[in-house]
């Protein structure tokens, strides 16, 4: 009977840890189908992060749930949106957070400010990065990892800028480093990323075989990642370099294959080169029904997303402009806190000197009243 009693106090005292470690491996399920709908269901993605949000305590999983949600709006190219979270993200960095989450939010940042075109915000956020990649030690994976995403990150930067040379060497040593990476969806989507931009760095240069190598493999790891998008990416690229090849037949069926894919994206960009490359093979081609269906839907594309990018820039300034009005105000205060200081050290010195003046005054009244009786004695 008493063991059995003890038998029972203890499944009382255990359950609440078991079901607190199901509730956290129920939450990991959920952040990894999250990341895994970054790109093809970023709204489920984030709709999932969301409501992770309403549980979870620990500042660094609060960081990664805000850096996941950041990123599903990146994908949906609401980058207004995408902003407003990773501003929440970077609030982060003066907490208790680990080393690796701080390098994580900063390398986040530096990808929102790339997306922005706002490259000097992003290498200064990636220079932060690296610096702090730098106290790990030597042979650590996640200093590793990071320090060769940053350069990838670079990579697209420099190409943005139409330096491909520069943006090579950044992107060649980083995909190898990703290539000898265990086999899993998040290293193969970086993979597609990094070597489709790439492969356009490549087709700048003229090298149409080499940029449709890496195509290749972005089309590959895209397909192995299983993300939609970007195999559509990769494809739109592809058709890109036929294009410029003047083989506009090939480059039509390859856009047509792209253009299926991401028929239920919503990264306005893709479907924005997607279009652009369509209509331009079909204005080479002299069909101009088509030209201008493809060039309709162009105008509406990117319409939305100057509409999203304006608002993302409207975000950016209102940000700036707390941020000015908070250094604003700190300067005030400390401003005024040195006032105080200076007040009350003139005052002090004040009541010091008229403090003298009287002791003065006062031993010169009794020396004068001492003189006084020796003269009358």
């Amino acid at each position: 009977m008493r063991s059995w009693l003890i038998a029972i106090c203890c499944c009382f005292l255990l359950a609440p840890k078991q079901i607190f470690a199901q509730d956290l491996e129920a939450d990991k399920l959920k952040f990894k189908e999250a990341r895994m709908l970054l790109y093809d269901e970023p709204e489920k993605a984030i709709s999932i992060s969301k409501s992770l949000l309403k549980t979870e305590k620990t500042p660094d999983q609060i960081a990664n749930i805000y850096m996941l949600i950041s990123n599903a709006y990146v994908a949906k190219r609401d980058i207004d949106s995408s902003l407003y979270y990773i501003m929440r993200t970077s609030d982060l960095l003066t907490t208790n957070v680990k080393t690796v989450t701080k390098i994580r939010i900063l390398n986040t940042i530096g990808v929102q400010y790339q997306q922005m075109d706002l490259f000097d915000k992003a290498l200064e956020n990636l220079e932060k990065s690296e610096a702090l990649c730098r106290t790990l030690p030597a042979k650590d994976y996640d200093r590793n990892f990071n320090l060769n995403f940053i350069d990838a990150v670079r990579g697209m930067i420099y190409r943005s800028q139409s330096n491909p040379e520069m943006a090579i060497n950044k992107f060649v040593p980083a995909i190898s480093f990703f290539k000898n990476l265990a086999t899993e969806p998040k290293n193969d989507a970086n993979i597609s990323v990094f070597s489709y931009n790439l492969a356009y760095c490549f087709l700048e240069l003229k090298n149409y075989n080499q940029a449709k190598n890496y195509f290749d493999e972005a089309i590959f790891y895209g397909k192995r990642s299983g993300t939609k998008s970007l195999e559509a990416f990769a494809y739109k690229g592809m058709a890109d370099n036929y294009y410029t090849q003047h083989d506009y037949k090939k480059s039509l069926e390859i856009l047509a294959a792209a253009e299926i894919l991401a028929k239920d994206v919503s990264d306005l960009s893709l479907k924005e080169g997607i279009y652009e490359i369509t209509r331009d093979n079909y204005l080479a081609l002299n069909d101009w029904t088509k030209y201008q269906s493809y060039n309709e839907l162009l105008r509406l594309t990117r319409q939305k997303k100057q509409d999203s990018e304006l608002k993302s820039l409207n975000r950016l300034m209102n940000l700036q402009n707390q941020d000015f009005q908070k250094k604003l105000s700190k300067s005030e205060k400390q401003f005024s806190i040195y006032q105080i200081i200076i007040w009350s050290i003139v005052i002090l010195a004040l009541l010091i000197m008229l403090k003298r003046i009287l002791d003065f005054r006062k031993r010169n009244k009794t020396l004068t009243q001492k003189l006084g009786s020796q003269l009358t004695d």
